[in-house]
C-alpha cells in the first residue's frame, strides 16, 4: 500500500510541476520504483539504502528521459520525493527547539548522510552515462565531417 501512496504523492508533485499527459504516469512510477528499491534493501545500513534506491531511480530516469525525449531532471525531481529524508530533518529541528542538542545532531547527521548518498548516486549514474556517450564518439566522426561552421585558419 505504501507504494501506491508513493505513486500518488509523486503524481501530486508532477501535477504541481505542470507535467501533462503520459509524463504524469511515468514520473509517478519512478517515485514508486524508488520507494520499492529503498524498501528492498534490508541487509545494509540506511545510507546504503538511500544510495541504492537513488541509483535505481537515476538509471530509470536516464532510460525514460531518452525514451520520452524530456530532460532527466524531470524524472529525478519527481521520483526522489518519496525517499527524501524529511522525517529526519523534522526530528532534528524538533529536538533542537526542545533543547536536546545531542539528539538533534544525531538526526541532522543521519539526514545529511542520506542527502549526500542521494546526490552521490545521481552524480555517479550521470557521469557513467556521460562516459559511455563519449566512448561512442568515434562512431559519430562522420557527423563532424558535415559540420557547417566556418573553419578557423
Amino acid at each position: 500500500m505504501i507504494y501506491l501512496y508513493s505513486f500518488l504523492a509523486s503524481l501530486g508533485f508532477a501535477l504541481l510541476y505542470n507535467l501533462r499527459g503520459r509524463l504524469l504516469f511515468w514520473t509517478a512510477l519512478g517515485g514508486a520504483l524508488g520507494k520499492l528499491a529503498f524498501d528492498l534493501n534490508v541487509i545494509a545500513g540506511e545510507a546504503f539504502d538511500f544510495f541504492t534506491a537513488s541509483v535505481v531511480l537515476a538509471i530509470y530516469a536516464e532510460v525514460m528521459a531518452r525514451l520520452t525525449k524530456v530532460p532527466v531532471m524531470v524524472y529525478l525531481i519527481v521520483g526522489v520525493l518519496p525517499i527524501v529524508p524529511g522525517a529526519g530533518v523534522y526530528r532534528a529541528i524538533e529536538n533542537f527547539i526542545a533543547g536536546n542538542i545531542s539528539v538533534s545532531m544525531g538526526y541532522a547527521t543521519d539526514s545529511l548522510v542520506a542527502c549526500g548518498c542521494i546526490a552521490l548516486a545521481f552524480i555517479l549514474v550521470s557521469s557513467t552515462v556521460r562516459i559511455f556517450k563519449l566512448r561512442r564518439l568515434p562512431l559519430l566522426k562522420q557527423h563532424l565531417k558535415s559540420d557547417i561552421r566556418p573553419k578557423m585558419r
